[in-house]
This record gives structure tokens, C-alpha cells and sequence, in this order.
């Protein structure tokens, strides 16, 4: 499997696209920065990434059935499940690095503005990335199981953006109900409006972080496990 990542980071820092995708997460992050309405930027930039994450599995992993690269690394030996987890790999960095980009920037612009202000401190930033980062993983692990099923480029691309706008509406319909959007807002949580200790073990932040983990926890599974056994009994021409 060690061969199949190592190709798959190489392809990621060739990738172009990736590279566009950090400018644009770098130009959002510094315009978070410079407005004052930086509590209502910050979600633009948490479902921005995901939006960007989307676009790029469904480029990422359409392309390896189009110019044979599936087909020739089996014939060659390399099990399916090595391939499969190698792209789903690939996704979850390449969504990594533009979350990484945008938390370095907040941080160092709450650095440079007198403090962790508003209350941005180590310990919310710390909490509230990772909290992000499991968030990342479920929608890579739904977007990479997508790509493999339906594999053509513009089908993919439209399943993609079909679950991404369909679970941003619900999250926002029937909040009460549970949604992988509790993790960004969570994420906004811990940095608004109160200091994150206070909020965070008043109960209620807790229990939306918790619902979510565990919704994000489930979803990881069940996607990478259906998409991977999926792959494995198709058939690839």
C-alpha cells in the first residue's frame, strides 16, 4: 500500500488543481482576516473547503479508470483495496493541507491582533481542527465511495454536489435532527462568541460536538466500507 500512497502524493504535488485550490483558501482565510464579520466568513470557508474537496475527488479518482491506471496496477498485481484506500488517502490530504492553510492564517492573524481574541485560543483551535478534520474525513470517504461506484467524470461531479448542497440544506432545514454539519458548526463554536472552556463544559457544545462526532465516525465506516467492497467485486474494462 506504501508504493500506491507514495504515487498519490506525488500526484498530489503536481496536481494543479490543488495547488489553485490553497490560493483560494489563502485569499479566503486573509479576507476572513480583514472584515469585521469574521464569525460569518468562517462558515463560508468551512463549507468552501468541503465544496473545493468535492470538485477535486471527483476529478482525483474518475481519472485513474479513463487512462487505465486502475486496470494496469491490478494487472500488475496490486489489490484493489490497496488502490481504493491509496485515493481515498489522496482526498483526505489534499483537503488537509487547504484546512491546515486556513488554520495557520487565523492563528497567526490572532496572534498578530493582540491574542487569541474573540476568545481564539490554543485549546478551541486545537479541538475545534481536529473536530474539523474527522468532518473532512466522512465527506472524503462519501465522495471517494461515489467516485468509484459511478466513475464517468460529469456523473461523479453531479452525485458529488448532489449530496454536498442536499446535506448543507437538511443541516440547515432540521438542525435538531443531526447532521455532519455540526462539525463546522461546532467549529464556529469554539471560537465564538464565549471562551471555548466555558461553552465547551457548559454541556451544550459538548453535546453538539459528541452528535457529531459520532454521526462522522459512522459515516467514515460505512462509506469507505461499502465503496471498498463495491471496487473490489466490479468489474473494470
Amino acid at each position: 500500500m506504501s508504493n500506491a500512497v507514495r504515487a498519490e502524493i506525488y500526484k498530489l504535488e503536481n496536481s494543479k488543481m490543488l495547488r489553485a485550490f490553497l490560493i483560494v483558501t489563502i485569499i479566503v482565510s486573509l479576507g476572513a482576516l480583514a472584515t469585521r464579520y469574521l464569525v460569518y466568513v468562517l462558515p463560508v470557508l468551512s463549507y468552501l473547503i468541503i465544496f473545493m474537496l468535492a470538485v477535486f475527488t471527483s476529478f482525483n479518482v474518475p481519472a485513474g479508470f479513463a487512462n487505465g491506471v486502475y486496470r494496469n496496477a491490478i494487472a500488475s498485481g496490486t489489490q484493489r483495496w490497496r488502490l481504493y484506500f491509496a485515493k481515498l488517502a489522496s482526498s483526505f490530504l489534499a483537503g488537509s493541507c487547504m484546512v491546515a492553510a486556513a488554520t495557520v492564517i487565523l492563528s497567526i492573524g490572532a496572534i498578530f491582533s493582540g491574542g487569541w481574541a474573540r476568545p481564539y485560543t490554543p485549546d478551541s483551535a486545537a479541538v475545534a481542527f481536529l473536530a474539523y478534520l474527522l468532518f473532512l474525513c466522512a465527506y472524503t470517504t462519501v465522495f471517494n465511495m461515489v467516485s468509484f461506484l459511478v466513475r464517468r467524470q460529469g456523473a461523479v461531479m453531479a452525485v458529488n454536489l448532489f449530496i454536498y448542497f442536499a446535506e448543507l440544506i437538511a443541516s440547515t432545514t432540521f438542525r435538531d435532527a443531526g447532521s455532519l454539519s455540526l462539525l463546522p458548526s461546532t467549529y464556529i463554536a469554539a471560537l465564538f462568541p464565549q471562551p471555548f472552556s466555558a461553552s465547551f463544559y457548559s454541556g451544550q457544545l459538548f453535546d453538539t460536538l459528541l452528535k457529531g462526532l459520532i454521526l462522522a465516525a459512522a459515516t467514515v465506516g460505512i462509506a469507505a466500507a461499502a465503496g471498498c467492497l463495491a471496487f473490489k467485486n466490479s468489474e473494470i474494462r
